[in-house]
């Protein structure tokens, strides 16, 4: 009787590792790990292959991140954090029609070569420029991951996977929020923009504005024609200091550079009827190196 309550219990510790509470294997099938995620990708794939509507039915009720306004509030903080976790639900209607969409064009194309990226730190070379920012914005350390699939030259990327309570989670093409600064309630006064982009329908708002710059030094390390685009998200105080900056695209070495440029500008702050404010303002750069 002791052998087979042990024998019992071992098969259900078993269950309990292969499946985790959300209805979808978990830890022990897929690791936290690329390759979990790759095999995970891979059985996705065959299930949409195979045309099995009720295996891809679980899989995309696993795939929804549980708790999800308290898991995106803890990595992404405060700031962020209600904004994306407001997106992530309204995406939820969406998101598995989404990343369904993405695999039959996956296989329709042949695209069988599956890579998995895991980013840990947040200035990782590998890590694109709308991969950067929200590993740069995380408040804890939470891994991100990125899937492409690919047929030689022709690939796609599925952005971004984290491992959430046993369990892969997908969240479809995540971004940091661009941040903006409001006055009054009682009419529209749109937050500054680099170049003069944006217009201002309130006669009496003038918006920050660069009184001295220096053009950023192009990143050591990189490749010779390798381009790259940097949107930097500003908040000039009152008193046209910077208070704070955050990249909402771009990779973390041009970032970096731009923000050792940024520090060294000024600005006058932003002003309505008179009075100065502290506001949002967006900054862009373009880098370029040409072979030659």
């Amino acid at each position: 009787m002791g052998k087979a309550r042990i024998a019992l219990c071992v098969a259900w510790i078993s269950v309990v590792l292969c499946v985790n509470l959300y209805g979808v294997p978990g830890s022990a099938e897929y690791p936290d790990k690329p390759a979990g995620l790759k095999k995970l990708i891979q059985d996705l794939m065959k299930a949409e292959k195979d045309g099995d509507q009720q295996k891809l039915r679980e899989y995309w009720e696993g795939l929804k991140i549980p708790n999800s306004d308290q898991w995106i509030g803890r990595v992404f903080g405060d700031r962020f954090g209600p904004i994306m976790a407001k997106t992530y639900a309204a995406q939820l209607q969406t998101s598995s029609k989404t990343l369904d969409k993405a695999l039959t064009n996956a296989l329709r194309d042949k695209m069988t070569q599956i890579d998995v990226l895991r980013f840990d730190r947040a200035c990782d070379s590998g890590a694109g420029d709308n991969v950067y920012p929200l590993l740069a914005a995380r408040q804890e350390q939470q891994p991100l991951y990125v899937v492409k699939l690919a047929n030689g030259t022709y690939w796609t990327e599925l952005f971004a996977f984290a491992y959430v309570e046993g369990g892969f989670r997908y969240l479809p093409q995540p971004r940091v929020p661009q941040l903006s600064t409001s006055v009054r309630t009682t009419r529209t006064i749109p937050s500054g923009a680099a170049g003069g982009s944006g217009e201002n329908e309130d006669p009496d708002f003038t918006p920050p504005a660069i009184t001295h710059q220096v053009p950023p030094i192009y990143p050591e390390g990189i490749g010779q024609s390798l381009t790259d685009s940097v949107k930097m998200n500003v908040l000039i105080s009152a008193d046209g200091t910077i208070k704070e900056m955050y990249p909402t695209s771009g990779r973390c070495a041009f970032v970096e550079a731009f923000q050792r440029a940024i520090k060294k500008w000024t600005f006058s702050p932003a002003k309505l009827d008179g009075t100065a404010y502290e506001w949002w303002y967006v900054l862009t750069e373009d880098f370029t190196r040409s072979n030659n």
